[in-house]
Formats: structure tokens, C-alpha cells, sequence
């Protein structure tokens, strides 16, 4: 997958983000805020397969986090979770535990 940020170019499965990203002039940002970019490969946040083969995905997951709880979790606005690729699935209270966070720089 490529995908353009602020005229940038990101290569790589959304897991992938946090170190292609960084290397490719992508800020990793260590504090969860809303407006970040969120990517891992945590069985929380995957956004390829269905809840029995989640854990199984070997691409990652990316979205970018439009809230953040006071318990800790965090919203996110996504495309590809579940098999559906639409932009603008919203998902709720989903744990940081192993994801990284982005800014571009």
C-alpha cells in the first residue's frame, strides 16, 4: 500500500507505519492525542479480517484518532476494519496498549 500524507509518501501495511513512517519523514509522536495517526498490530486494532481472524493478520492497522477517553482508550476513524474499506467507520474505547502514534512532521 502507498498512500500520500501531506504530499509524502508512506509505503507499507498500516503496522508497518510506525517505523516505515518515521523513516520516511514521519514524526512518531509517544503521546495519544486526537488528530494523531495510530498504527500496530495488536489484536485490539486490526483493520483486516472479521473478529474470529483478527489475530491472524499479518498487515496491521492504521487510522487516525479523533478521541481520547478518560480511561485511557481511544476513538478512531478508519477504512478496512471488519472487510469493509469505506472511509469513515468509527470505532470506540480501543486500547493504546502497543500502538504507536504519528504526527507528520
Amino acid at each position: 500500500m502507498i498512500f500520500k500524507l501531506r504530499n509524502r509518501t508512506v509505503n507499507g501495511n498500516g503496522g508497518y507505519w510506525g517505523t516505515n513512517g518515521v523513516s520516511q519523514g514521519v514524526l512518531r509522536r509517544t503521546n495519544l492525542a486526537p488528530g494523531v495517526i495510530a498504527s500496530g498490530f495488536t489484536d485490539h486494532f486490526t483493520g483486516y479480517g472479521t473478529s474470529t481472524t483478527a489475530r491472524t493478520s499479518p498487515y496491521g492497522h492504521v487510522a487516525v484518532v479523533t478521541g481520547v477517553n478518560p480511561d485511557g482508550t481511544f476513538n478512531v476513524q478508519e477504512a478496512g476494519y471488519g472487510g469493509t474499506f469505506p472511509w469513515g467507520n468509527v470505532r470506540t474505547n480501543i486500547s493504546p496498549e502497543n500502538v504507536v502514534f504519528l504526527l507528520p512532521n
